[in-house]
């Protein structure tokens, strides 16, 4: 029976390996084909085309200073015709009106993964630029996409040599299978919100873990969180079906733990006077880990 159980555990591990290696296309920027102008990497669209059609300027380039194999790819922010922009890639579609990117398309993923990790260098050319990675699990519901995880990371701080990055996926719908994923890299948050010259460096990219899906019975009825904006005191009002164990998690926007505590029956107070302000998500969990509610609220003082 041990043997079996071995074996069949090994099996569920590499069935797991093998979806997470299938839902991202070129994960380590290794292979690249000519564009109109420049050149992408496989199964990726990017910036660089439009930028240098508009001034000339590269904004997403290979690179042989990689992690892992032989290439990585160069995001770099540049001056671009009359604003200034992020270097930016997608495994999707990217649709340019200025002043904004919209992102479409993307890679068929059934897999409800944990968190999206990668290498990772970043010279940001002025101390308030950030690179930024979001992660978005979509899937179609007859007329439009439903979200059922994202998760988005801000890197501030300056790294000259490879260091790894996680994202981690707040989950919104704990009952459907995805059916793709999006994922988006940019060397500063936005166009006319990033500085000419910020480098963003990416390689080896991979989704882990994975998250179950609550099929048949989920405790919680409803969720409130109250006042949102908070500012020393967040209040969890929850209905259940049943009482059990529940505990709460709270997470920055960029992903980043920030506090956690019991659930208590009918309402439970936070403090949260000590939090910087800003949009924080909440994540309500069993004891052994069951995610059944994930919700957003924000704290102003």
């Amino acid at each position: 029976m041990k043997i079996k159980i071995t074996i069949f555990v090994c099996m569920l591990l590499a069935m797991s390996a093998s979806l997470h290696s299938q839902n991202i296309i070129n994960p380590g920027f290794e292979t690249w084909s000519p564009y109109s102008l420049g050149e992408y990497p496989d199964g990726w669209t990017t910036s660089d085309s439009l930028s240098r059609a508009l001034a000339g300027v590269p904004t997403a380039t290979k690179t042989t200073i990689a992690a892992e194999g032989s290439f990585a790819i160069d995001l770099q922010s540049a001056f671009v015709g009359f604003l200034t922009g992020p270097g930016v890639a997608t495994n999707g579609i990217i649709t340019f009106s200025a002043p904004t990117f919209t992102f479409s398309g993307g890679t068929p993923d059934t897999a409800r993964s944990e968190a999206l990790t990668g290498k990772y260098k970043y010279l940001p050319a002025s101390g308030t630029d950030a690179a930024v990675v979001s992660v978005f699990l979509l899937k179609w519901n007859g007329t439009s996409r439903d979200t059922i995880a994202s998760g988005r990371l801000e890197i501030t701080d300056s790294s000259a040599t490879y260091a790894t990055f996680t994202v981690n996926l707040l989950y919104r719908d704990f009952v459907n299978q995805p059916d793709s994923n999006i994922i988006i890299l940019q060397s500063g948050r936005d166009i006319n919100n990033t500085t000419a010259g910020s480098k963003f460096t990416v390689d080896d990219l991979e989704f882990t873990g994975y998250i179950g899906i609550q099929e048949n019975f989920n405790p919680v009825k409803s969720v409130t969180l109250y006042p949102s904006p908070a500012s020393d005191v967040l209040y969890i009002k929850t209905e259940l079906k049943q009482n059990l164990k529940l505990q709460y998690n709270i997470y920055d926007i960029s992903g980043r733990f920030a506090a956690a505590g019991v659930i208590e029956p009918g309402q439970t107070g936070v403090e949260v006077g000590q939090l910087s302000p800003g949009k924080y998500h909440l994540q309500i969990a069993g004891d052994k880990g069951e995610r059944y509610y994930s919700g957003s609220f924000l704290i102003n003082r």
